[in-house]
This record gives C-alpha cells, sequence and structure tokens, in this order.
C-alpha cells in the first residue's frame, strides 16, 4: 500500500469521526461516568496512577469484579492533561474511534490485499450507529483500546514473518505481546484476539491436512503463542492479586434477569438477543437503546420469536463455517477467507460478553457489540464489493457499474452517519439519556425508574409518578424506584407515607444509603430530630451528621424569622440543643433572635 493513501486514509478517518460524533463533545457525564469517572477523586492525583493496577475497576455494586487498569490509567491522564470538563473525555474518546478504525484498515489490508474491500469495511466500522454508546460513554473507552491494542498486536504479529534476524523477531513478539496484555488489561474481551489469531495463521498456511497444518504452525509460530500465552497468564495473575474472585458476577435480577433462570431459557434468551445484535447493527433507525434490563426482553422459552432464529442461524452458520475452516482448510479464495475471518471477529470477541457461557453483568448493552460489529462491516462491506463486480461482468458499461457501487456507500454513509449524529444528542445528559431508553425501552424498569428520578429533580411530580407507578407495575422490588417512590412521597408533602415506604425500603435492601438519608430528611420534617441525628449518623457518622442537622436547623430558623415567628423559632432553638453540640453556631442563632 502506498504509504501516502495511508495517511490520507487516516485523516479521512479522524475527519470522518469528528464530523459523524463531534457533537458528543457537548455531552455530560451520564450513567456510569458517574461512579467509574466523575466521582473518583483519586483519578485526578496523577502521582496515584501506578496505584490504579493494584484497584478493581469499580469498588461498588457488581463492578467489584471487573479489573481495567490501562482504561483508569487513560482516565486518569485525561483528568491530569486535558482537565475536569466532560469534553476532554469525549475527545479522546473520538479520536480513538478514528484510530482504532484506521488499525482496522491496516489490519484488514494486511489480511486480504484488497484496498476497496479493507477501505470499505473500516469506514462502515468507523460511521456505524450502534458505536454511539462506547463513543458517547466515557466508560466504553474500554472497547476502543482494547480494539486499538489488539489490531496493533496483530499487525505486529503478521508482520513478522518478513523479518529475517532472530534478534528482531523476538523484539517484535514481546511488544506483541506487550500489546496484547495493554488489551487485556483494558477490557478482559481482548481474550479473543488468541483464537483469532490462530485462525489467521490457520488459513494462511499450507498444507493439506489436519495435522499437517498443525505441525507448520507449531514449528513456526510455537514463540508467537508462547508469548501471547504468557501475557495471559500474566493478565490472570494480576486480576487474581487484586480482585476477590477471578470470575464473579453479582448482577441483581434488574441487571441481568439471565442469571436467575434455567439454562435452557439463559441460552434461548441469548440467541435471541444475538438476532437482536444483528438487526440494530445492520437497521438502527430509532430502535437504538442505552438499556435492555428487566423486563425489556423477557425472558423465555418461544420457538416464534424471529429474533432468535436469526440469532440461531447466524450462530450455527460461524460455527459450521470456523470447524469447515479447521477440518478442510480453505483454498487461497480472499471472499471465503474474508467469511472465515468476519465469523471469527463475532464469535471470539462476542463469545465471553454473550451470556451463552455464564451470565455477566448485564443481558444486553450496545457497547458489547463494538468489536464484534465488525464481522458484520465486513460481511456487507464484501457483498457490496460482489455486487459491484457481478455488475461489472453483466453491464458493458464500467461507468454505470461504478455509479451504482458509489452511489450505495453514499446512500449507506448517510444515513448510518445522520442516525449517529441524531443519537448523540440523546447521549447530551441524564435528563435526554433516560427520556431516549423510557422511549425505546419501555418495559425496563430502570429506564422508568431513572426518568422518574429526574422528573423529581425536575419537580414535575405528575409524570415523575407516571414513570415511577409505571417502573413499579415492572418489577415491585427494584430498590432505586422504592427509594423513588418515597422521594415523591415526600416532595408531594405526604411525610407519613414517606417515612413509612423508606423503612419498606430498609426492610428489603438495610445498608441502602440514599433510603436511610431520605428516611433522616423525612424524620427531620417531621420534628422527630433525635432520629434524623440517629440515622445520619449511620451514614456519615457524628461530625458530619451535625453538619447537616445545622444546615436544616439553619434553613428552619431563616424561614421562621423571615415569616416573624420569633416564638416558633425560640422553641425550635430549645429543642436544637439538646441534639446539637457547636456552642458557636448555636450562640449566633441567639444572637439573631433577640
Amino acid at each position: 500500500m502506498d504509504k501516502k493513501f495511508k495517511y490520507l486514509t487516516l485523516g479521512i478517518f479522524l475527519v470522518v469521526s469528528f464530523v459523524v460524533f463531534g457533537n458528543s463533545l457537548a455531552g455530560d457525564f451520564v450513567f456510569d461516568d458517574l461512579a467509574i469517572v466523575r466521582d473518583r477523586p483519586e483519578l485526578k492525583n496523577i502521582e496515584h496512577l501506578p496505584y490504579l493496577f493494584f484497584e478493581p475497576y469499580h469498588n461498588m455494586g457488581y463492578d467489584g469484579d471487573i479489573y481495567r487498569p490501562i482504561t483508569m490509567a487513560s482516565f486518569s491522564l485525561n483528568y491530569n492533561i486535558l482537565g475536569e470538563k466532560p469534553w476532554g473525555f469525549h475527545f479522546i474518546n473520538i479520536l480513538l474511534h478514528a484510530l482504532a478504525s484506521w488499525l482496522v484498515f491496516l489490519l484488514l489490508f494486511k489480511l486480504t490485499k484488497k484496498i476497496d474491500f479493507s477501505f470499505l469495511a473500516s469506514f462502515l466500522f468507523l460511521i456505524l450507529p450502534i458505536h454511539t454508546e462506547p463513543i458517547n460513554t466515557i466508560v466504553g473507552r474500554a472497547e476502543m483500546l482494547s480494539l486499538l491494542f489488539s489490531a496493533w498486536c496483530l499487525l505486529l504479529l503478521l508482520k513478522e514473518k518478513n523479518i529475517k534476524t532472530k534478534k528482531k523477531k523476538i523484539s517484535l513478539q514481546f511488544w506483541a505481546a506487550l500489546l496484547f496484555l495493554m488489551a487485556l488489561l483494558s477490557k478482559e474481551n481482548a481474550l479473543g484476539l488468541l483464537p483469532l489469531y490462530f485462525i489467521i495463521i490457520w488459513i494462511n498456511t499450507q498444507g493439506n491436512t489436519f495435522v499437517v497444518r498443525l505441525k507448520i504452525i507449531f514449528n513456526k509460530y510455537r514463540l508467537n503463542f508462547t508469548y501471547l500465552t504468557g501475557a495471559i497468564l500474566l493478565y490472570f495473575s494480576m486480576r487474581a492479586a487484586v480482585l476477590e474472585k477471578l470470575i464473579n458476577t453479582n448482577s441483581s435480577i434488574v441487571e441481568n434477569p439471565l442469571k436467575f433462570v434455567d439454562w435452557p431459557e439463559r441460552l434461548m434468551t441469548a440467541i435471541k438477543i444475538i438476532g437482536m445484535y444483528l438487526y440494530k447493527i445492520i437497521w438502527p433507525y430509532n430502535n437504538l437503546s442505552s438499556d435492555y434490563s428487566f423486563n425489556q426482553i423477557p425472558v423465555e422459552i418461544n420457538w416464534s420469536n424471529w429474533f432468535f432464529w436469526i440469532g440461531l442461524t447466524t450462530l450455527c452458520l460461524i460455527i459450521i463455517i470456523i470447524i469447515k475452516a479447521l477440518l478442510k482448510p480453505p483454498k487461497n479464495n480472499y471472499p471465503t477467507q474474508i467469511i472465515i475471518l468476519a465469523s471469527s471477529f463475532f464469535l471470539f470477541y462476542f463469545i465471553i460478553t454473550s451470556n451463552l457461557l455464564f451470565p455477566i453483568g448485564t443481558i444486553m448493552a450496545e457497547r458489547l457489540m463494538y468489536i464484534p460489529s465488525l464481522g458484520v462491516c465486513m460481511v456487507l462491506g464484501l457483498l457490496i464489493i460482489m455486487l459491484r463486480n457481478m455488475l461489472r461482468n453483466k453491464i458493458n458499461n464500467k461507468n454505470y457499474s461504478q455509479y451504482i457501487y458509489l452511489s450505495i456507500i453514499a446512500l449507506l454513509t448517510i444515513c448510518y452517519g445522520t442516525i449517529s449524529f441524531d443519537r448523540n444528542f440523546d447521549w447530551k445528559n441524564e435528563a435526554s439519556l433516560f427520556a431516549s431508553a423510557a422511549a425505546r425501552s419501555p418495559d425496563s424498569v430502570l429506564s422508568r425508574s431513572n426518568l422518574g428520578a429526574i422528573y423529581l429533580l425536575e419537580d414535575n411530580l405528575p409524570a415523575a409518578e407516571k414513570e415511577i407507578m409505571a417502573a413499579q407495575n415492572i418489577y415491585d422490588n427494584y430498590n432505586h424506584n422504592l427509594n423513588n417512590l418515597g422521594l415523591l412521597y415526600l416532595k408531594k408533602g405526604e411525610l407519613t407515607k414517606a417515612r413509612d415506604q423508606f423503612i419498606f425500603t430498609l426492610k428489603k435492601y438495610s445498608g441502602y444509603g440514599s433510603a436511610i438519608d431520605n428516611l433522616a430528611l423525612t424524620y427531620f420534617k417531621l420534628g422527630e430530630y433525635e432520629k434524623a441525628k440517629k440515622f445520619w449518623n449511620i451514614i456519615y457518622g457524628n461530625k458530619n451528621a451535625q453538619l447537616y442537622l445545622i444546615a436544616y436547623f439553619n434553613n428552619e430558623f431563616n424561614k421562621l424569622i423571615q415569616e416573624n415567628k420569633i416564638n416558633q423559632a425560640e422553641k425550635l432553638l430549645l429543642q436544637t440543643k439538646k441534639i446539637v453540640d457547636n456552642k458557636k453556631w448555636l450562640k449566633e442563632i441567639e444572637t439573631l433572635l433577640k
């Protein structure tokens, strides 16, 4: 490939990436970004960066079983180079997506030597609307880093066969293994690289039988596999040293109901979800959502569901293609090789997060399709190229066939690019995101509950009640929505109902901090100040509980004084002295009352 064209392609990809996804620069921290990025003060301290390799990805909830230090280190560098504003994080995400897509282009050309196919498949990957989630969510960076380091690693490994000196080969193998380790430390789905690399060298190795090819690969590539296996062992050693359990999914029924059903229902639903993913990749018009949790995707054995049959057919075809390639090595036929490679990309990078082998932390998420979607883009690109070639053979006017070919590409670019650009606006802030999620996933308790919480913050109580009650009807045991229901009563001034609701929530979820905080506030509004102090003390400690009490008492005093209710203020002062140990502040209040 001409070097000028190589870097021209990089420039095109950078421009297109910022044109299609550039409006995400105005986006805020949303959803998981809050707990994992915004509310992690240690990330802002550059001196803490090395310690990220000894800490879990997230210390709260079901994310405690995740280990992604490279991704966390990138967040820390982001803070310390571009500052705390969200635009800096979104800027790096768009940049990484463009670079990952470009490395995919280089990799596909290295594998196929077909520049038109390589450009088309990687360009489709660049603008794919299903990628709006990993690009717009800052935590979605894990997907891009995993692909970037994986593609870079494979490029080095494929370059290795042209190196003559042993010293340079060993150096290249070492750097490739290091890149593989960095991919694994970005996200665990990078494990798919090892079987993918085996398939790549398998279809490019000469040999008539399975055993002959295996011997050739063993003799020629054993050091490569030794280095890559070493990277995997080092990764799992680091993971085991940091996490309490090597593989442990603590998700609730809300995040992943597949964890709580028998294996036939889990497998059938997981296969159905494959069909849903494919539909959303190819036809993303008005059907993308940030949330598919309980009960948006019913867990059931349903033989009439057409998504199930699409998923089952696709999965069976992929497995058959890969097994056939292993048992009967294909001849040097580039369409066949592309189909095998596309199948391998999809299967090996998806199987870990598919819920087919074991339930993971979520039932479905569009970010999980970031790397597997490359397999779909490869098939789409191949079909378009084959259509062009067929038209060239059947139509004497080659220009006419080229116009049709370019028109198809232009149409896909406009459609996919426009959908992606428009979808970015849904991720602008949590209000727009939850509104979009509730519209696209109306049967999700999480989406309806989150939208209800947004309406509570806006004091839109009728809309909040509608969403909160809709969430209750979907699943009446979701801790956040039980808390939201208490907040609804509190904002409506129904203090007794609010108190009873928070107590009910805490009976089900005893350590739920938000419910404890809200119960304390409710007791304060009921005038039961000792109980308020008791519950604030549970979550904030005595010193901070005092600060909370002082803040709320201060508001009450100011309100009573403004209303000229001095007698009531003096009675409140007597109650305040019993539970607040702050002589300076009490003296200020006494002076104010005089």
